[in-house]
């Protein structure tokens, strides 16, 4: 029994010393910005605050997408993916590339320059390292705020408070920008613009990595040779035949539905549909009521529905603040409002209109309620039947006013047209996510 724990220990011992030495020269060898786990090891999900602890930054020009090849965090990520590339041992199992721009300029704008640095740096580094599929995450920041706190909360310079004081407190994150600029007279924001800013303007980059399961070895990415490496700006590089390379990799970005209702309409509800960028939103309302008295001859039923689309101008995930729309709208109604006055009676007419539209909305506190204002202009089309008193020697209520050959009466025969205001509200709302 002896003699088999020796020759067993003869065995497993070498085995167990090599694979603690790779780990600690995978390790040891790996930069910060390298995350080293077991190859059967769940690959963790990381929040912004350790990926910006743990991140190499690639910052760019103003208003850039280029990368400097002469950039330092560039050339030192690139070294290690090419040493990473040449370990037979080492996978890359995750690359989260974290695209941003400082919050100066339109959001449109910061918006493009975050999702194009991204980009830039993932076709840069493509197949340089042994990737499994769909390793790649890239996260968008359009203005980030969070790398401006962290770094007001590192460097702690003298209007670290001010800063802090509007990032925190400021309910509505389309407000931040303006209070930034107004802050002591203006002073405070060309400080940020001259010191914080430039690094606001970057990729940072962390990679995930473990050691190679041998089963895995057919499955991963072969290591083509890189390309564009020199002189000169290295622009992105996309392969139209494979427009979707890093599609499964990107984090999903779930919308919010918006619930709400109007007070000063008839009964109604509306869902607006926000997505989780830009400034676009698409919202459906529909308005209902139905109220008949045959004793005092008396009908207000109403059916309509509205088909919203909004341009908000300060975007961002949160839709506040002043906006511009465009809606449609159609619908069927019965009004008769007393004995001697009715436009229509037994049967429904038919309106639809159109129009233009401008709004305002304010969310309350940091909850998910908000309130908002609109007006709308536009053109709306009715076509119904009218009615006129009975006769007095007539029952009660209302009758065709007709003495011409019956085949020639056509229904919906009155028409109405107005131009005006056609919509109108106050109203409360709930972010669902």
């Amino acid at each position: 029994m002896t003699v088999h724990y020796k020759k067993l220990l003869t065995v497993a011992l070498p085995l167990f010393l090599s694979f603690t030495a790779v780990m600690v020269h995978a390790q040891t060898q790996c930069k910060p910005f390298v995350l080293v786990i077991d190859h059967d090891a769940e690959v963790p999900e990381l929040t912004d605050s350790e990926i910006w602890e743990r991140a190499i930054s690639i910052v760019f020009k103003v208003n850039q997408t280029d990368i400097e090849p002469d950039e330092s965090g560039y050339i030192k990520l690139m070294d290690e993916l090419r040493r990473l590339g040449q370990d037979d041992l080492v996978v890359v199992r995750k690359m989260i590339i974290r695209g941003s721009a400082s919050p100066e300029g339109r959001f449109m704008n910061n918006s493009r320059l975050a999702h194009g640095r991204a980009r830039a740096l993932a076709d840069s580094v493509a197949g340089l390292a042994r990737c499994c599929p769909s390793c790649l995450e890239e996260i968008f920041i359009e203005e980030d705020y969070l790398g401006l706190r962290r770094l007001m909360y590192e460097t702690k310079p003298p209007y670290a408070d001010a800063v802090l004081n509007i990032l925190e407190n400021c309910d509505d994150p389309g407000m931040i920008k303006p209070m930034l600029q107004k802050a002591h007279e203006g002073r405070l924001w060309r400080q940020l613009l001259n010191d914080w800013y430039p690094e606001l303007r970057a990729a940072r980059v962390v990679l995930v990595v473990s050691l190679v399961d041998k089963r895995l070895t057919e499955k991963l990415s072969p290591i083509p040779p890189l390309e564009g490496i020199g002189s000169g700006i290295i622009k992105p590089q996309r392969s139209p035949a494979d427009p979707t390379r890093f599609a499964a990799g990107l984090k999903e970005r779930r919308p919010i539905i918006n619930v709400k209702t109007n007070l000063l309409s008839i009964p109604n509800v509306a869902l607006e549909f926000l997505p989780r960028g830009g400034h676009f939103t698409a919202m459906a309302e529909w308005s209902g009521i139905g109220l008949r008295n045959d004793n005092k001859l008396r009908t207000f039923i109403v059916h309509d529905l509205v088909l919203e689309g909004r341009y908000y101008f300060r975007g961002r995930a949160s839709f506040t603040g002043h906006y511009l729309s465009l809606y449609g709208n159609a619908g069927e109604f019965d009004i008769q409002r007393s004995a001697t006055r009715a436009w229509l009676c037994d049967s429904f007419g038919r309106a639809w209109g159109a129009g233009v539209g401008w709004g305002y909305v304010h969310r309350i506190g940091r909850s998910h309620w908000k309130w908002e204002v609109n007006l709308g202009l536009g053109y709306l089309h009715a076509e119904y039947d009218g009615y006129h008193p009975a006769e007095p020697w007539s029952p009660p209520g209302f009758y065709y006013d007709w003495n011409d050959d019956p085949e020639l009466f056509r229904k919906f025969g009155n028409i109405f047209e107005y131009f005006g205001p056609t919509r109108f509200g106050f109203g409360f709302s709930y972010d669902l996510p």
